[in-house]
């Protein structure tokens, strides 16, 4: 197993160590690309504000891998989230912990003062965003909190946590917070306050429930139509993926997977899944004659389709005509 040892401190001296040993590029002072001989991806890496700094993974890598954290002298706690494809494993005091999406939606909670390792699931994206925020802060964010009358609770859930961890479900709003990240890239200009955004809002929320859940659930709940909303935004923002499971969508709207798909067909008078599969053929078509494209195989393939036959049999269910009676091929001069 590739083994390697991480110190974050709330600077990127680390990446700099990292990227000599493994012979890993730094991009733009705050991404690291993965090296090829442990896969593809990229971890971005900054401060978000004094005392708080970010880590943002996303990346596939192709032979098992573990990271281990290493001890500190400064107290800090670590927010681990995981939305992973695969199954990934968060040891800590030699307990290992499954975390990613196929497992549960919840957040990791623990200190850095006691040695823990990440493995991630090869073969699989690895999406994880871990947030390190040293005591003193965590005291200030607590204490702004309006109706707040326990700082110590978070420290108190820790010192009984069993294996130095405890985990928290992660609410509907959190959920489509994190998720909001995956869709930016992180080579966009705006990437950096956008994540210190995010990670500010997913402190907030986490703070709120943690310290008092009735206030988390008065001011944060949200309504059904607007839970559906989410759910469709986000299958129309993710039209080149795979359909998501009737689980995941009902998990964003904040309802239970049965009365989502009642309350969806009633607001939106179709399924989720037929909405999605016309938006798609639509998109489908915009593509077919944008010119833009060399063959029906790109397209099928950019669309997330295994197989041509089944995006022509939509196409037809949808048009009425096969997709190639659509497509308009790249002219020669703007390939070149």
């Amino acid at each position: 197993m590739y083994r390697n040892n991480q110190f974050y401190c709330v600077h990127p001296d680390w990446q700099q160590q990292y990227a000599s040993e493994y012979n890993a590029d730094i991009l733009e002072n705050k991404i690291l690309q993965i090296s090829k001989d442990l896969g593809e991806g990229h971890i971005f890496y900054a401060q978000a504000i004094p005392g708080m700094a970010i880590l943002y993974i996303d990346c596939k890598i192709n032979q098992p891998l573990q990271v281990r954290r290493l001890e500190e002298n400064t107290y800090r706690y670590i927010f681990h989230y995981d939305l992973s494809d695969g199954t990934n494993f968060l040891i800590i005091n030699n307990k290992k912990n499954k975390v990613g999406i196929k497992v549960n939606k919840e957040i990791s909670v623990f200190n850095n003062q006691i040695e823990s390792y990440f493995e991630p699931a090869v073969g699989k994206r690895t999406f994880v965003l871990r947030l390190f925020v040293d005591q003193k802060l965590m005291g200030e964010f607590l204490e702004s909190i309006p109706g707040n009358d326990n700082y110590d609770e978070l420290k108190i859930k820790l010192a009984g946590a069993k294996n130095g961890m405890f985990s928290e479900s992660i609410d509907a709003n959190s959920l489509l917070l994190f998720l909001s990240i995956k869709e930016r890239s992180m080579f966009e200009e705006s990437f950096h306050p956008f994540i210190k955004g995010v990670s500010l809002q997913l402190l907030s929320l986490f703070f709120k429930k943690i310290t008092n859940p009735n206030l988390a659930e008065s001011s944060h709940a949200i309504t059904q139509r607007d839970g559906l909303i989410n759910a469709k935004n986000y299958l129309l923002n993710n039209l080149t993926e795979k359909f998501p499971s009737i689980s995941f969508l009902a998990e964003i709207s904040g309802m239970s997977p049965t009365k989502f798909k009642i309350l969806f067909k009633k607001e939106f008078n179709d399924t989720c899944k037929n909405l999605f599969i016309q938006e798609k053929m639509n998109l489908a078509k915009t593509m077919l004659t944008s010119g833009e494209n060399n063959n029906l195989t790109e397209i099928t393939f950019e669309l997330n389709f295994s197989k041509i036959n089944q995006f022509s049999s939509l196409y037809f269910e949808k048009f009425n005509k096969k997709p190639i009676e659509d497509f308009v091929k790249k002219r020669k001069e703007d390939a070149e």
